[in-house]
Parts: structure tokens; sequence; C-alpha cells
């Protein structure tokens, strides 16, 4: 191992989030994500008083099986494990461990659930929310009418630039996870709010 000395559950957390952002270059909603996993996995830690270096295959049952008790859904569960299983293949490749405790463990069967989406009553009442009369009123109407007719997600919308909309072509030009870039149509009711 070349670091014989494994750090605190604390800081392998904040090295390995370092590691992410700055090595993966992943989204910023996504270190989040694992950010709250891990500060569950390491909450567990210090309440059992356990180092990372003893960490075994039965310590992360009992973890999973806490989450569970704690009426957590099969989703959050899966993913919770799946950003252990990353952390301490992360580990072990920085030489901290030599083998990653969470390897063996396959993720709960979570049901994909079917998005829900708003009636068409529901967009329309949605869309005169806005007081038009206003800046802000103008604004929000203008989001609205955006996301509805791209589908782009709100993390989405927020991030386009004034230039990334090409009013005479129709379309806008997106950057979404792991910033890739997408040409997505707009219709003429959602440019003219624009």
């Amino acid at each position: 191992m070349k670091n014989s000395r494994v750090p605190s559950p604390e800081k392998a957390v904040q090295l390995f989030l370092e590691y992410l952002t700055v090595e993966k270059g992943l989204a910023p909603n996504t270190i989040s994500a694992y950010s709250q996993d891990l500060a569950k996995f390491t909450q567990y830690l210090n309440q059992k008083k356990l180092f990372l270096s003893k960490i075994q295959e039965h310590e992360i049952t009992f973890f999973i099986r806490q989450l569970s008790r704690r009426g957590l859904s099969p989703k959050t569960i899966a993913r919770c494990l799946s950003s252990l299983k990353s952390f301490f293949r992360w580990m072990v490749l920085e030489g901290y461990l030599k083998k990653n405790p969470a390897a063996s463990f396959s993720a709960p069967k979570a049901w994909k659930s079917l998005p829900e989406f708003l009636t068409v009553e529901e967009v329309e009442k949605l869309l005169r929310q806005p007081d038009l009369k206003t800046p802000v009123g103008l604004r929000d109407r203008a989001l609205l009418e955006l996301m509805y007719a791209t589908g782009l997600r709100v993390s989405e919308v927020i991030e386009l630039r004034v230039d990334d909309l090409r009013f005479d072509e129709g379309f806008l030009i997106c950057r979404g996870k792991g910033n890739k870039e997408r040409i997505v149509p707009v219709g003429q009711t959602a440019l003219f709010h624009v």
C-alpha cells in the first residue's frame, strides 16, 4: 500500500469529493448526493467508533439495514450503496485499503417509477400565474414557457446564456449532465416570451 496511514472518515470523504470534483469533473448536484450519502456513513462509523481501515462487509450490511429501518426508499439506499462502492474503490486505488469491503454488494431492486406529468389544464393554470405587468413576472413566464416547450430541467434552464438561444433558427444549445451539449428545438410561443 502506498499510504500506510488511513485518514479519518471525514478527511477521506473530503479527499474523495475533491477527487470527484477535480479529476472526474462531476456535476455539483452529483457531488452533493455523494456528500450526503457519505455523511450518513461517516455518522454511522462515528456512532459505532469504527475506523475505515477496519471496515468489513458485515459493517456495511449493518449500515444498509439501519438505512432501511429508518424508512429510506430502496432507490435512496441503492444510491447510498453505489456511493459507498465508489468511495471504497477510490480508497483502494489510493492505497489506503487493500480490499474494497463494498465490492460484493449489489443494489436493491428499485422500481422505476413513471414520471408524473401535468394535465393541459394544470399547465395553463401554471402559465397564467406570473404577473406579466412586472419584470419578474415576464421573466417567470419566459422560464415556464421555455421549460414547457423544451422539457429542459430547471438546472439546465438556469445555466442557459443569451448566446445559447438561436431565435432565427428556432433552437437553443443546452449543456446538460456531464457538460454535454445538445441542440433543442424551441417553439414560437416560447421564443416570443423569451
